[in-house]
């Protein structure tokens, strides 16, 4: 599952034509999705292709490995969700809900 986003400062916003913000609403959201997307899947496609071709070696990491990741990643994880919850959002409960969709995708 691949995440994008466009980021761009109220200052600099302010600083582009209404044809130039109006050209990037355009081709944003979902239509960015879209697109982004219909790419990703072909690419993953060929990708898969290859390994099933035995063009491409696939080595699975180890639950000790993998466990390593996760205990890594706590303290990046833990300041996402500070981050979030000071927005007035959850975001333990928004963390699990993109996990969950990762899961299920596997």
């Amino acid at each position: 599952m691949a995440v994008f986003s466009f980021f761009i400062s109220d200052e600099k916003w302010a600083e582009l034509s209404a044809k130039e913000q109006a050209a990037i609403m355009l081709v944003s959201g979902k239509a960015f999705a879209e697109l982004a997307g219909t790419i990703f899947d072909a690419e993953n496609q060929v990708a898969l292709a290859e390994q099933h071709a035995g063009a491409i070696d696939v080595i699975m990491a180890s639950d000790a490995f993998y466990a390593e990741l996760q205990e890594a990643g706590k303290p990046v994880s833990a300041k996402w969700i500070g981050r979030v919850d000071n927005m007035g959002v959850d975001g333990a409960a928004m963390l699990r809900r993109y996990q969950d969709s990762v899961s299920a995708l596997q």
